[in-house]
Formats: C-alpha cells, structure tokens, sequence
C-alpha cells in the first residue's frame, strides 16, 4: 500500500525582491504536462497513489520556490507521485503575462508530473483586472476544456476521490472586485 504524502510550503509575506517580473514580454503559452487523465491510462493506483500538495509560493519566484520544486522532482524519483497540486496563488499578479511564463521555467523539472491547481486570488490579480483571468484560463487550460476567464473551477475523479478545484475570489470580492466582503452571491454573478 502505497503512503500519501503531503509537503506543505509556508511562504514569506516579503516581497523586496519576490523575481517576479512585471511585464507582458511574452505570451501566456498554455502549461503542457500531462493530465491525469493521461497519467491514469498508464498508471495502475488499485492499490493507492502518492501525491504531493503546495500551495501560496507567490512570494517565492526568488529561488525558494525552483529550491522546493527540484527537491520534489528529486524525491520523485523513487516515490513516483500521480501529480503534484497546488492549492493557488501561482503567482504573484496574473495580469502580467511574464509571470506566467516564469511559472513555465520554475515547473519544468516537474514535466512528467500532472500539476492540479486550485485558482487563487493573485494570479487572477483579485478580479481588478479581466486580463488576469484570461492568462490564468490559457495558462490552465490543459486541465479540462471548459476553463475559460468565466470559468475557473473544475473537477476531477482520480480513484475514488472527486477533488474539485474551486475559484472562491468572486465569492469574496465580487465579480470585478466591486465587493469587498459580500454577504453572499450577487444575482447574475459568476460566484452564483
């Protein structure tokens, strides 16, 4: 029976130097790892999977966070994790779209991995700016057909487990950040 394996990343609230740039040099290319869809068609998990969790690294493009990701990519080779997940905040504002570009740089000793991530606030740079959520759904766009800038939650049933990834920043600052704490979903809005 195989060990579930949680590493769980506390980040730095410091953002002297986060290496995060801030500018739209390059175009939002969609990430390529594998989905778990394709992982699961080569992997038997009868007898349970290994994965790894993470999740907040925004303030870590300085080096910690390629630091974690090497690490992962070294403990996988003798655990053979189905997929990493990160719990959001991939960055630290989605409206650039070099940031995303850089997420393609610090991710790529973790290609063979499928990455699962649960949107965040920050790479959709708290609903202020359209463009965030539009990089973010080309970004992502490998994990399921349906994310769009509309759409930023999704599901997936690996075994017997349904994890479902949700977007909760509508919930909190409305659609286009008009909220800041609504008491519940605005009629019409994405969060209903």
């Amino acid at each position: 029976m195989r060990t579930l394996i949680f590493l769980i990343a506390l980040c730095s609230y410091a953002f002297a130097s986060d290496g995060w740039e801030k500018t739209d040099v390059h175009p939002v290319v969609p990430l390529t790892h594998p989905t778990i869809e394709q992982k699961l068609e080569q992997t038997d998990i009868s007898d349970g999977y290994s994965f790894v969790i993470f999740g907040d690294q925004r303030a870590q493009a300085d080096g910690s966070w390629q630091a974690m990701i090497g690490e992962i990519a070294e403990l996988n080779k003798e655990a053979d994790y189905l997929f990493v997940m990160d719990t959001g905040d991939i960055n630290n504002q989605g409206r650039y779209s070099d940031q995303f570009h850089r997420l393609h740089e610090i991710l790529a000793p973790l290609n063979d991995l499928p990455y699962l991530v649960g949107i965040g606030n920050h790479e959709i740079s708290y609903n202020q700016h359209p463009v965030a959520r539009e990089n973010c759904a080309r970004f992502l766009s490998y994990l399921d057909p349906s994310l769009s800038a509309e759409k930023l939650y999704y599901k997936k049933v690996i075994g017997d487990v349904r994890y479902l990834f949700l977007d909760g920043t509508d919930l909190v600052v409305g659609d286009n950040c008009e909220l800041e704490y609504p008491d519940g979903p605005v009629a019409g809005s994405r969060a209903e």
